[in-house]
């Protein structure tokens, strides 16, 4: 508010409210990266089902993959929608 621009977090929680009712295109538009976030929580939702069901363990080859690499896909992410959320922002301005 102190800048007139919107925070990197700014509209996740709105973002995933329209997620879980089904509203994907609001959601996206509300914060891209909440969309994301939101989606990634539903596949984990569901794999923890999974094994809840069956027993056994999803097994990934964890040690693959860096954990550099996802904290520097997250930042991307975030800033990614912070990005559009200003541009969309800035568009809204000038009408």
């Amino acid at each position: 508010m102190l800048f007139g621009i919107p925070c990197p977090t700014c509209g996740m929680t709105t973002s995933f409210a329209h997620f879980v009712r089904g509203n994907l295109i609001t959601s996206f538009h509300t914060q891209p990266a909440g969309m994301m976030l939101a989606a990634l929580t539903l596949f984990v939702g569901i794999g923890s089902i999974a094994i809840l069901l069956t027993g056994r363990m999803i097994e990934l080859n964890w040690y693959r993959i860096p954990p550099g690499r996802v904290a520097l896909l997250l930042v991307v992410m975030l800033l990614a929608g912070w990005g559009y959320k200003m541009v969309i922002g800035v568009s809204t301005l000038t009408r």
